[in-house]
């Protein structure tokens, strides 16, 4: 099967807005799909192409996925400042009724990276289908992410002086309030899937306390995995090899 034809450009809509996505699809294998969730302003690609690989991993062990960009984000439509998290998990929602759809997949597998890792939790904790969670440098406190970002006193303080500029992207005052009082793991104490958790130890952006908040939560229905000198985004070959490595095995054995 030829590149474009196992690798489809697909969008799908939510509260009108467009987003954009590639659905990898796989040869025979489980009736199961994965779904991908990139981080804050982050794109269904994600740093050194880490979505595109495990995507294509995940193929090749027959099991299709779905990539794609939130609103505002990537390809699809919207600016970044209207985003909030509310709106985010409603996207993660809806790509998860398109993959079903697409795939006919009646189990699901989410990977979540940074704050994709943080709805991913959330989305697992609201979809009966979702039995697989991959949680890479996953947030735990979408608060005291964005506290630690821009050294403010309190999220009223953020929003007073939003938009506020991450990375070249304007975080708006709905998404700063959209973060008030939320704790993924809490959330998933009540879920009975099983799930992998990936940590750099030298991650520069989200603490591995968050990871251990996780693996906390989810007790023995968790796997932690440290990778010792890795940053957030496991920006090197070794590290890179190793959670990918990690995730294909970990899916290809809850989902199979």
């Amino acid at each position: 099967m030829r590149l474009f034809e196992r690798e489809q450009p697909v969008s799908f809509e939510v509260a009108g807005r467009e987003l954009a996505g590639v659905l990898h699809v796989a040869g025979r294998g489980p009736k199961a799909a994965a779904l991908f969730l990139h981080g804050l302003t982050g794109t269904r690609v994600e740093p050194h192409r880490l979505f595109v690989k495990c995507a294509r991993s995940l193929a090749e062990a027959g099991i299709p996925s779905l990539r794609f960009d939130h609103s505002g984000c990537g390809e699809s439509i919207g600016e970044f400042v209207d985003q909030r998290l509310d709106l985010m998990l409603d996207e993660a929602a809806a790509a998860a009724e398109f993959l079903r759809g697409r795939t006919g997949a009646a189990r699901l597998g989410l990977v979540g990276l940074s704050m994709g890792g943080f709805n991913a939790a959330r989305l697992a904790a609201r979809d009966a289908s979702v039995e697989a969670l991959v949680l890479w440098a996953a947030v735990a406190s979408a608060e005291n992410l964005i506290l630690a970002m821009t050294g403010a006193p309190s999220l009223e303080a953020v929003a007073s002086t939003c938009p506020f500029d991450h990375h070249g992207n304007a975080v708006g005052v709905g998404f700063v309030r959209s973060a008030a009082g939320l704790f993924a793991p809490a959330e998933l104490r009540g879920w009975r899937g099983r799930a992998l958790v990936v940590q750099g130890t030298a991650d520069e952006e989200v603490p591995p306390s968050d990871a251990r908040e996780y693996s906390a939560a989810l007790g023995d229905r968790a796997k932690l995995v440290l990778v010792e000198g890795a940053s957030h985004t496991f920006n090197a070959i070794p590290h890179e090899g190793r959670v990918l490595s990690e995730t294909v095995s970990f899916l290809r054995e809850a989902l199979g």
